[in-house]
Parts: structure tokens; C-alpha cells; sequence
């Protein structure tokens, strides 16, 4: 079976690129093939590669609804062409941009398509109606997009499939409980996008409020590129002044894209993620199938990827103050948590092995 994933992106950045990946490695064994369909401006800097299909007008997300429809409307000669040119079993969209060119698909083509919605948009009621279509299947991440929505998966056309994580982090040597030097710093390691809803000032205020003595034995790392937009830029600026003027250069760093998320990951004591609404972290499920703990705000669907006290500690969504007593809890008690070999059992369901299996089926059902 081939299928078209329609996404736009101009960046490999991970996220929705790193889930379809990680299913391209499994399916292709079940004799499923992958096809991402993405921006002329694409360069790819993951692997492993995956073969794509390129358009100069497709975007795949973006402020302006007015730039998503426009775009849309001049990537449907290109689109059509492909459709004739190309057979593919199945359209499967996965951003906002590539949603509006698949619904051409689906109704001026009569095409059945897969949309899964890796975001907690503020325009509810668009998405609803979508699920109401005969020919569009709807994926939400989990249950409190569902809610967030209004979505039930017992409706024939909507569907709850989790983001998912390469097995291979379930292969990682767990972490070891105690801690080999009590003088060494805590460490804290962020991985991720640099874009304003991370929140990734939040950890830089928590910092600036505690005491200059317990801030000494913490340390923050980030790794992650910087979103290719103006505002992501202006932000990345914001937060390397904010790190000047509060005197945190030996405390955090924040280093740019990874070369390997595991190694990144090794020597963290917790994982951090302070974003307002995530949809369904990656990198917070491949640090949780490492087994290490993570601290992370309450928004999204964060609650549904950490056991508050169990496999990491919940924060008040946008509060620094909590976000706060947290890092000074987790520095003077090392809170007692589950072992990281329960921390990795959490998310197992959740490798790209299990979601694969869910996504065969869903395709099969909707060809």
C-alpha cells in the first residue's frame, strides 16, 4: 500500500517528520511505502531519508489563515498532476496546509483521506465539521484532544493513535537511580523547536528565582533548531539576552540542533518541557523510554504522557512560580519516583512497533 503524506514543511525539524520516519521503518517491512509531500525549499538533515515529493506553493502552517488558504489554492494544479501522474493508495494530511489540499482530494476527487491533528487549535468547530465528512478519517493524539475538540473516537470517523517514538530507545541502558556525585549539578535537558509556545523563557525565570546557591547546582541544556519564521528568530534573541542580563551563562546553554537525541539524553537527570499546549511530544517519550523522569507543565497533552509523582512532576501551565518549586524540590529531595524501568514500561504502547499496527489497520479500513 502507498501512501501520500501531505505535511509542507520547509524545515526537518522532527516532530510530525520524526513520527512518520519511525512508522516508515516499520511499515516498510509490512510492505507499506511512505511518500512525504513537502516544500521546494525542503533540505533535509535527518535520516533516515525518506523520498519525498515537492511543491513551491504547499505550506504546512503558519498565523495567517488567509496565507494557508492561498497557499493551498496554488498547490492544487501541482497536487493534481501528482494524483494523475503517481498512484497512491491513500491521502494522509498532517498540518493545516496540507489538510486544505487534501479536502480538495477528498471533494472534487472523491478521494478517502486520513487527517491526523498534531495540534490544540483555537478554532474548534472547523475540526468538527471535518469529522463529519464521509470521506475524511480524523486522528486526534490523544484523549484530551479529543475533549479539546469534541471529538469521541467512538464516532466511526475519528480515531485516538498516539504520537510514537523509534523502538530503539526501549534498547538504551536505563539510568542508574543514585546519583554518582551528590556535588555535581542537577541536569536538566530540553529538546525541541525554538518557537515562542515552547516556553522555553519559563525555565530562565524559574532560574532567576531561586537563590544564587541553589541555582549553582542546576543546569540547564537545550537542544533544538530555531524555527524558520520571525518571530522564532526575535525569540531566540530574546531568550540569549535573557541569559546575558540574568547571569545564567554558566547554568544554561542552549546549544542548537542535536546530531543524536540519545546522547543528548544520556546524562540528564529529568527532562524538561514547559510548552503551553503540546500536542504529543516526542522527544518527552523518548526521554520517558529511557527511563528518565521528566518535569512538565499540565497543558496539552502532557498529563497524558507523565504520571504526576509516578514518571515525572506536572506544573501549572504558564506559572513560573510553580514551575520553580519544582526544580528547588527536585534539587534539595530527588523526589521519590517510579525506577526507570516503569518509567520506560509507560510508554512502550506508545513505539513505533505498537502505533504502526494501529495505523495499518486504519488505512486498510479507509482505502
Amino acid at each position: 500500500m502507498k501512501i501520500l503524506h501531505l505535511t509542507g514543511d520547509r524545515q526537518d525539524a522532527g516532530g510530525i517528520l520524526s513520527v512518520i520516519r519511525s512508522l516508515d521503518r516499520v511499515n516498510r517491512k509490512a510492505g507499506f511505502e511512505n511518500i512525504v509531500w513537502v516544500h521546494r525549499d525542503y533540505v533535509e538533515q535527518r535520516k533516515p531519508s525518506l523520498d519525498y515529493r515537492r511543491s513551491p506553493f504547499v505550506l504546512n502552517d503558519g498565523p495567517s489563515h488567509l496565507r494557508l488558504v492561498a497557499g493551498a489554492l496554488a498547490a492544487l494544479p501541482g497536487f493534481r498532476n501528482l494524483l494523475r501522474n503517481e498512484h497512491f493508495d491513500l491521502i494522509h494530511a498532517h498540518s493545516r496546509g496540507g489538510l486544505l489540499v487534501a479536502l480538495f482530494a477528498s471533494w472534487m476527487l472523491r478521494r478517502n483521506i486520513v487527517f491526523t491533528n498534531h495540534t490544540f487549535a483555537n478554532r474548534t468547530g472547523f475540526y468538527r465539521s471535518i469529522s463529519r465528512c464521509s470521506r475524511v478519517h480524523s486522528v486526534v493524539l490523544n484523549p484530551r484532544m479529543g475533549r479539546h475538540y469534541g471529538l469521541s473516537p467512538e464516532t466511526a470517523m475519528v480515531s485516538v493513535i498516539s504520537a510514537c517514538f523509534d523502538d530503539s530507545f526501549l534498547n538504551e541502558p536505563l539510568p542508574e537511580t543514585d546519583r554518582k556525585n551528590p556535588a555535581d549539578p542537577i541536569k536538566l535537558v530540553g529538546l525541541g523547536s525554538i518557537v515562542r509556545w515552547k516556553n522555553w523563557h519559563l525555565i530562565l525565570e524559574a532560574f532567576t528565582q531561586l537563590k544564587k546557591n541553589e541555582r549553582t547546582g542546576i543546569r540547564f541544556d537545550h537542544w533544538g533548531p530555531i524555527a524558520q519564521d520571525r518571530d522564532s528568530m526575535d525569540y531566540s534573541r530574546e531568550l540569549e539576552m535573557q541569559i546575558a542580563e540574568s547571569g545564567l551563562k554558566d547554568q544554561v546553554c542552549f546549544h542548537g540542533p542535536a546530531d543524536s537525541v540519545k546522547s543528548c539524553l544520556t546524562s540528564a537527570d529529568a527532562f524538561i518541557l514547559p510548552s503551553r499546549d503540546e500536542p504529543c511530544s516526542v522527544a518527552l517519550m523518548e526521554a520517558l523510554a529511557m527511563g528518565i523522569p521528566a518535569i512538565v507543565s499540565n497543558g496539552g497533552g502532557n498529563p497524558d504522557l507523565v504520571q504526576d509523582k509516578q514518571t515525572g512532576m506536572l506544573f501549572q501551565r504558564d506559572d513560573v512560580t510553580s514551575l520553580t518549586q519544582i526544580i528547588r524540590t527536585w534539587k534539595e529531595t530527588s523526589p521519590h519516583l517510579s525506577d526507570p524501568s516503569s518509567i520506560r514500561d509507560s510508554v512502550r504502547h506508545r513505539s513505533a512497533e505498537r502505533v504502526a499496527e494501529e495505523y495499518r489497520k486504519l488505512y486498510k479500513d479507509s482505502v
